[in-house]
């Protein structure tokens, strides 16, 4: 979900019409990723959570189906180099960048991984990924082609890149939040395919 898109519009639209009058989104999700999502019914709030992202306060947590197995449970990618667009390669001369990642699951030719990303880079998480060499699974921006043909035998279309998780302390309130998304219904049955191939 990127800024001005028709699907965010479509989204603030609806809310705006059936309960309130000012609604923005506090950030924004990749087109075709699914999962939470904050929006701000006022502008103090929204002003004041901007603020908990510039100062590294928030806690996102993905989760995604990659091609390959992870050579490690736990792997940190840390770049002082900007993150390029177009080729997925990583240039000099640009913003700090860093992503955790951890294994869930393995598949045959695949795995479900947990991903944090500290920094909020565009598109930080499949670039980082696509980097190290596990694409995620129908991006066809930064992925492997091969690899998203095998997933679309699957019936699967879309990326399979989902925000799991959000945590932060209410600027305003103090409460501590600790919002969760299920996975839709696409990422539970490709889970659900590729644990049959790899048990079979």
């Amino acid at each position: 979900m990127h800024n001005g898109t028709k699907s965010e519009k479509n989204i603030i639209d609806l809310i705006k019409n059936k309960e309130y009058e000012y609604i923005e989104l506090c950030h924004r999700l990749d087109k075709n990723t699914s999962g939470c999502i904050i929006l701000a019914k006022n502008k103090d709030f929204l002003s004041n959570f901007n603020k908990l992202i510039s100062e590294k306060k928030i806690i996102k947590e993905y989760h995604a189906i990659i091609k390959g197995n992870l050579e490690k449970q736990k792997i940190k990618i840390k770049t002082k180099n900007k993150l390029n667009l177009y080729n997925s390669k990583i240039n000099d001369n640009d913003k700090y960048s860093e992503t955790v990642i951890k294994n869930i699951e393995n598949y045959k030719n695949a795995s479900l991984i947990k991903i944090m990303p500290i920094t909020g880079r565009l598109h930080q998480i499949r670039i980082h990924l696509t980097h190290i060499g596990y694409p995620i699974a129908n991006d066809e921006k930064y992925g492997n082609k091969t690899f998203n043909n095998e997933i679309k035998k699957y019936g699967s279309s879309r990326m399979i890149l989902h925000a799991k998780a959000i945590n932060f302390t209410c600027p305003i309130t103090k409460k501590r939040f600790n919002i969760h998304a299920e996975y839709d219904y696409e990422f539970t049955k490709l889970i659900e395919k590729l644990k049959g191939i790899t048990n079979a």
